[in-house]
């Protein structure tokens, strides 16, 4: 048996009379469990177009609620090309629909608004 400190800033000093190895033991099944329970967001992307038809922006929508639903972020991302470049509004009215075809089914927000990189239109959506 040992004279284990279990907690040095109450005042005075909470100290306990147990087995050392114990005592460890629980302290590192506590931290196990801890770190079981965090979960790491991951950033999963979904590549849209100008020209995207309804059913593939319908497919495109059930993969963000599966991404969603599982705690990762969502990168919407569309890439112009060509002349599709004069035609920046039509990507952001895209995006927009997305947006609002995925918060109809679960609640959702704009962690980084929309915006336009180079020739690429980006978003980045989270769970509320």
């Amino acid at each position: 048996m040992d004279l284990v400190e279990i907690n040095p800033k109450a005042v005075p000093p909470v100290a306990q009379i147990i087995s050392f190895k114990h005592f460890k033991y629980q302290k590192e099944k506590e931290a196990r469990k801890q770190r079981a329970n965090t979960s790491v967001s991951d950033v999963k992307g979904i590549r849209l177009s100008i020209r995207i038809g309804e059913h593939d922006l319908n497919i495109r929508v059930d993969q963000a609620i599966s991404f969603l639903e599982r705690g990762d972020k969502v990168k919407v991302e569309i890439i112009l090309r060509g002349r599709e470049m004069k035609n920046m509004n039509i990507a952001y009215e895209v995006i927009k629909k997305f947006f609002q075809m995925l918060d109809k089914n679960i609640p959702v927000r704009y962690e980084q608004e929309v915006l336009r990189q180079g020739n690429k239109v980006t978003a980045l959506i989270i769970r509320r």
